[in-house]
């Protein structure tokens, strides 16, 4: 935490990569129990996303860079 007597002190731990990390998910447990090994085996990814159909695009969606 920063102190009255030096105010940078957090600025410079974050900037020294020594802050909080964060815990990353890297796995989701399934309805079987199994594990997910990748992105494409949960079932938010399955289930919560749209298919992408190139028919349903708009003018815009169907320009280059888009």
């Amino acid at each position: 935490m920063t102190s009255a007597n030096n105010p940078w002190n957090e600025i410079y731990r974050l900037l020294a990569g020594r802050g909080k990390q964060a815990a990353l998910t890297t796995t989701l447990m399934q309805k079987d129990g199994t594990l997910t090994t990748n992105l494409h085996g949960t079932h938010m990814i399955q289930n919560l996303t749209p298919e992408d159909n190139l028919a349903d695009d708009t003018e815009l969606q169907s320009r280059p860079g888009h």
